[in-house]
């Protein structure tokens, strides 16, 4: 008997379905008919009961007495007689789940990349996979692959709202789209695998299964850095270590700063379970002898004693205090109200304020012997006190004057301080309370 796909192909001298519905208890109108048809295809696709009456569903669709009867049928096998989606309902779904149409291309570029032509026996034990492997893949390829038939969809309308506030629906091309299913991320893995085996039938066959599962996720949550980064694994072969480093190098453009690229690398080799590349090696040994753990060290009491860093952070690199506070110019250029004839008054006070920090292009032997500079130190300093100058100020409208000063005053401080033996030893926490609050320092002295 064919089965019942809903009220596009039903026809009402037809009392075949009506019967079946009735049968089950069921109101045998072509809606209900409609509407549990829906009910049916999301338990299929691994929803349960609850989701299509729950309080707290998303998508509720019918009543909790409905739903539980649906769920016990479905689960007796009562309602195998419906087949798929009715057309006219994915319109109103796709509504509330705008990845459909991203996800249908997903599933399909999956299975462009390994075609129906390749899951059979032959080419599974031709890319190294043993009898009994390929034929428990197979068979969950083929499970799976029906689910994947049912919840393919197609919308064929637009509908939207004209200058006069009505609703308008044109009709147009048929769009594919693809709900969701619990079994999804396991078949764009499996067709990546296939993938990865079939044209890298050398690589190590543990790589395979490490590049699919980051793929499959990459694509799913839309993570392009990840997609990039699975299929780089064969491109790069970072099986050999001697690889490492331009892997990584491969993989810089996804990342803005040097601490998001250190990050990035550190999930990377939590995912894949990489070694250190040669080059991580030897900035690691070249750090401990140059002493620079213990001027980050520095640089990150200064950052906590102005609320920048929690106890649990670190960061292990100068140009990583970037990301705590930007540059000191684009705060200057924010309380300026610049026009085109106070722009040279405005570069000609940032190039001198540049100049006095220039002072601290000063060298000196540490006790490793190795020559070293506090500029770049001493500018994060400042970034960092007039990023909480600012932050405790939300509301104050400070005139640029005052904040000028507030750079020119320490800008001599963290000089002093350098002076008298360690520049990191600076506080602009007092200044900045007695630039706001004028009275109390007054007050206290």
């Amino acid at each position: 008997m064919e089965k019942y796909i809903g009220s596009d192909f039903w026809y009402v001298s037809d009392f075949t379905y009506q019967k079946l519905f009735k049968d089950l208890g069921y109101r045998a109108t072509p809606e209900n008919m409609d509407k549990i048809a829906l009910c049916v295809n999301r338990l299929r696709m691994g929803e349960k009961p609850y989701a299509l009456y729950g309080y707290w569903s998303n998508d509720r669709i019918v009543s909790q007495e409905l739903g539980i009867k649906i769920g016990r049928d479905y689960k007796d096998g009562k309602l195998d007689f419906i087949e798929q989606f009715a057309a006219d309902k994915e319109g109103e779904i796709a509504k509330r789940d705008p990845f459909r149409f991203t996800r249908y291309d997903i599933v399909n570029e999956a299975e462009e990349m390994a075609p129906y032509s390749l899951w059979n026996l032959d080419h599974m034990e031709k890319i190294g996979m043993s009898l009994k492997e390929a034929k428990e893949l197979m068979k969950t390829y083929d499970r799976i692959k029906d689910t994947r038939k049912e919840a393919e969809g197609a919308v064929t309308s637009h509908e939207f709202r004209d200058k006069d506030g009505k609703m308008v629906m044109i009709e147009t091309p048929p769009t594919p789209t693809m709900r969701k299913f619990r079994d999804l991320p396991q078949y764009l893995r499996m067709h990546y695998l296939v993938y990865y085996r079939t044209t890298y039938p050398e690589a190590p066959k543990e790589w395979a299964v490490k590049a699919s599962e980051a793929r499959a996720a990459g694509k799913l949550d839309e993570d392009e850095k990840l997609v990039v980064s699975a299929d780089d694994i064969f491109r790069y072969k970072v099986w050999d270590q001697e690889n490492l480093d331009d892997y990584f190098d491969g993989l810089a453009r996804f990342s803005k700063t040097k601490r998001s690229q250190k990050k990035f690398i550190e999930d990377l080799r939590k995912r894949f379970g990489l070694a250190f590349s040669n080059r991580e090696l030897k900035d690691q040994i070249e750090n401990t002898l140059k002493g620079d753990i213990n001027l980050d060290t520095k640089l990150q009491k200064f950052a906590r004693s102005l609320g920048f860093l929690e106890d649990d952070i670190e960061i292990n690199d100068r140009d990583d205090l970037s990301t705590v506070a930007p540059s000191w110019e684009r705060y200057l250029n924010q309380k300026h109200f610049v026009d085109q004839g106070e722009r040279p008054e405005l570069d000609a006070k940032i190039e001198a304020l540049d100049n006095r920090l220039a002072e601290f292009h000063i060298t000196k032997i540490d006790e490793h012997g190795v020559v070293v500079s506090i500029y770049d130190d001493a500018g994060a300093l400042l970034d960092m006190a007039l990023k909480k100058l600012m932050d405790m100020a939300p509301t104050k409208k400070l005139p640029p004057s005052q904040v000028e000063h507030f750079i020119e005053e320490s800008l001599q401080d963290m000089m002093t301080a350098h002076k008298e033996g360690d520049v990191y030893s600076w506080r602009p926490y007092e200044k900045i309370m007695t630039l706001l609050y004028p009275q109390k320092g007054k007050k206290k002295s």
